[in-house]
């Protein structure tokens, strides 16, 4: 009997680290999904997650408030940073349509190929098992509570 009351313990603590791996793992991958993204709004809505965003009727940077801002990529230098601004006011002289926020994007593409891994932002800060981060830590906490859940089922039937 004590036997399984531990082993219930045990598994129930398995299930509910499992669990917060699987969460820890999903919002690190959603962090590091939207660190290249640039955000397309208009002057006065709330802004996304990305770290650049432009206002649609003019191609102009946007700061967002509160606490928010338009700094730039990580990674990228100055003059990269620079070059998809004058990119995006140009396009957007007449407003910014779907094709050129995709022109926008591609050319942040571009240059988010060429950062170096040691220069890309980790989002691991604080609880993350190396080398499991953002999907792989999401499956990792995943399959132990799967697991848990298989091992609290092969207790019951005894």
């Amino acid at each position: 009997m004590v036997i399984r009351v531990l082993g219930a313990i045990l598994l129930l603590a398995l299930a509910a680290f499992g669990g917060i791996l699987t969460l820890a793992g999903i919002g690190e991958q959603h962090a590091v999904d939207t660190t290249y993204v640039a955000d397309f709004g208009r002057s006065g809505e709330e802004c996304g997650s990305g770290p650049m965003h432009f206002d649609e009727s003019d191609g102009e940077v946007l700061t967002c408030l509160p606490g928010g801002s338009s700094a730039g990529f990580p990674g990228f230098s100055d003059e990269q940073n620079g070059e998809i601004e004058t990119l995006a006011k140009q396009l957007g002289a007449d407003t910014l349509s779907e094709a050129d926020q995709a022109r926008v994007q591609q050319r942040v593409d571009d240059f988010a190929a060429t950062v170096p891994d040691s220069a890309r932002p980790r989002y691991d800060e604080g609880f993350t098992f190396v080398p499991l981060r953002g999907t792989w830590l999401a499956v990792a906490g995943g399959v132990l509570v799967v697991g848990s859940l298989l091992g609290f089922r092969f207790l019951l039937r005894r």
